[in-house]
């Protein structure tokens, strides 16, 4: 499964090619809309926008200055890891930081390696491959 975004589908399509199945684009899997902090520094938000800044440091839930709201957010985010758990055998998603971050909150899991503003437990590192296994009705995680 991809996210809509050309790169995430250009991801999904590779590894596709080499599993031999097709990939299937879920517009869930989307990143979240960072309304009006798009395109702006860490410094620059933490300037512009200081209560947003300090609710995302603190992992508080927080609705994105003139973006999706934390509500919007959880609510994709259920549903599609809903859908994936419902697929038969192993799936990979090829998705974005946010949504990552939100199925984490979900699982009340953090990242295996916390970075971002803060040393924040929920941020993603670029490109990188977190694993979710099942075992014994609980989640393990690793980057993989």
């Amino acid at each position: 499964m991809s996210s809509p975004a050309r790169r995430a589908v250009e991801t999904a399509e590779a590894l596709a090619v080499r599993l031999g199945v097709a990939v299937e684009v879920d517009p869930d899997l989307r990143e979240v809309d960072v309304g009006r902090t798009e395109g702006l520094t860490w410094a620059e938000v933490e300037a512009g926008f200081p209560d947003f800044a300090a609710a995302l440091v603190a992992d508080a839930r927080a609705d994105w200055p003139g973006g999706e709201t934390a509500d919007a957010i959880e609510k994709r985010v259920r549903a599609v890891w809903g859908r994936l758990l419902a697929r038969p055998g192993a799936t990979i998603a090829v998705s974005h930081g946010g949504v990552i971050a939100g199925v984490l909150a979900e699982l009340g899991a953090t990242a295996p390696s916390p970075l971002g503003p803060g040393g924040r437990s929920r941020w993603i590192r670029p490109a990188a491959a977190i694993l979710l296994r099942s075992d014994a009705g609980r989640w393990l995680l690793e980057e993989a």
